[in-house]
């Protein structure tokens, strides 16, 4: 719209020179009405949309905790939107051909996204065919759950300043696990490293729940997993937390402190995620879909189902906060790749 106006206004001024090359009045009164319909024409837009089921495309396989969510939000999404919301699976390259449909979809809000902190971490551990800033737009936070830094009961430390010490005493001995190079919960706890100032050896896993096992076992010493994966283990006494990677205490956990209270201010680590559409949508349309999504969260259902996956119903209040939100998480999370040197081939 502001690009059709300015080359507008360009043309008159390119035009006026003399009395010959004006244009006429009725010419002027011409321009000025589709200049005036250009205004109206995305607000029109937005009062139409949707006219037909939408595609929300989850790239991973099914019954995930990205894909339970997804489900959740669409299902209420499309109630307040009088339109289908269609979960679209498309797994494969740790999410990338999923996100890359996307990116090359008609930018008319009929096909979006849902992805969690792993479109802005995959950006920064290797090439993509797509731009994870550039190519999409987005529209909004749908949820988090906080990192829990857990040990198996073979692990001397009771709280985390004493598995601090252990580590500072033994530089490199104690282990720590993950759901793979590169994973979001490897980056959680190199940020951990850093922040503690301690050394510690990583063992990549086949997944979360390989890792989760090999705790249990005392095969290594720590995870940092979302709280959706080893809440249940927590509660068996099977793993024993010893920090929160949230800001707040967990309310399924209040017992457990965060990071910053038990020694490592500032350490902050969710696994969030949300809803993003390609870029060029009609900025009607994205606040439409945020409209519909804060809506969506808001609702009791919606924030009870999530809590059963261990995630917090959490909205943005624009699609402009949310995006953001990406950028400071993309900085944050390419510095910790770039100090680590962690390379995925």
């Amino acid at each position: 719209m502001k690009t059709l106006i300015g080359r507008l206004s360009a043309n008159r001024r390119t035009r006026i020179g003399t009395t010959a090359n004006r244009p006429h009045p009725r010419r002027l009164m011409t321009l000025a009405a589709l200049a005036a319909a250009s205004l109206t024409a995305v607000p029109a837009l937005a009062q139409t949309y949707p006219a037909r089921p939408m595609t929300m495309v989850v790239p991973f396989a099914p019954g995930g905790a990205s894909d339970v969510t997804a489900r959740t939000l669409a299902s209420r999404m499309g109630e307040i939107l009088g339109q289908n919301v269609i979960i679209e699976n498309k797994p494969g390259a740790g999410g990338s051909i999923g996100a890359a449909s996307v990116a090359r979809a008609e930018p008319n809000g009929y096909t979006l996204l849902f992805w969690n902190v792993g479109l802005v971490t995959t950006a920064h551990l290797g090439s993509l065919p797509y731009d994870h800033l550039k190519d999409f737009q987005p529209v909004g936070l749908a949820g988090a759950t906080p990192t829990i830094l857990t040990v198996g009961p073979s692990v001397a430390a009771k709280d985390l300043g004493e598995f601090i010490r252990l580590a500072q005493g033994s530089p490199g001995r104690i282990t720590f696990g993950s759901s793979g190079l590169g994973a979001s919960d490897h980056l959680a706890l190199e940020l951990f490293q850093k922040m503690a100032n301690i050394q510690l050896t990583h063992v990549p896993y086949k997944g979360g729940a390989p890792a989760t096992t090999a705790a249990m076992s005392g095969e290594i010493d720590l995870v940092g997993l979302s709280a959706g994966s080893v809440l249940g283990q927590i509660r068996a006494g099977r793993l024993r937390a010893l920090a929160m990677g949230s800001a707040q205490r967990y309310s399924q956990l209040p017992e457990v402190p965060t990071a910053t209270e038990a020694g490592v201010p500032g350490y902050v680590v969710d696994v969030w995620l949300g809803v993003w559409a390609p870029a060029g949508t009609p900025p009607a349309i994205v606040n439409r879909l945020n409209e519909a999504m804060r809506a969506a969260l808001s609702t009791e259902s919606v924030r009870a189902a999530l809590a059963k996956s261990g995630i917090e119903a959490v909205s943005s209040a624009s699609p402009a906060e949310f995006a953001a939100f990406v950028r400071a998480e993309s900085e944050k999370w390419g510095q910790v790749i770039r100090d680590a040197k962690i390379k995925v081939q």
